[in-house]
C-alpha cells in the first residue's frame, strides 16, 4: 500500500462511513480498524487522523472508553474538536458516566 499524503489516509478512514451503503455499520467499523492497523505502519497520525476515526465511530453508532481512546493517541496531542466527537460518541450511545 503506497499512501503519497495525508489526505489520501484521511480519505480512505472517511470511507468507512455512510459512503459504503451496502455494508452494516460493524462491517465498516471492522473495516476502519483493520484499515487503521495498515495506514499505521506507512503512516504517521496526528489529530486529524484521529478525528477522523472518531466521526467513523459516530457514523457507525461504535462507542468507545475515553480514557483507552485517549492513551492511544500516544504523543499525539487531542484538540478542542477530539473532545467534542468523544463526548459525541459518549452523549450518542448514553454513556455520559466515563
Amino acid at each position: 500500500l503506497n499512501l503519497s499524503s495525508k489526505k489520501q489516509g484521511l480519505l480512505l478512514i472517511k470511507c468507512c462511513t455512510e459512503l459504503l451503503p451496502d455494508e452494516t455499520p460493524s462491517s465498516r467499523v471492522a473495516l476502519v480498524e483493520q484499515l487503521w492497523n495498515i495506514l499505521g505502519t506507512h503512516t504517521k497520525f496526528d489529530v486529524d487522523h484521529y478525528n477522523e476515526l472518531l466521526r467513523v465511530y459516530i457514523a457507525n453508532g461504535r462507542t468507545l472508553k475515553a480514557n483507552v481512546f485517549l492513551t492511544q493517541m500516544g504523543a499525539v496531542k487531542p484538540n478542542l474538536t477530539t473532545y467534542e466527537l468523544i463526548l459525541r460518541v459518549l452523549g450518542e450511545a448514553g454513556d455520559i458516566n466515563q
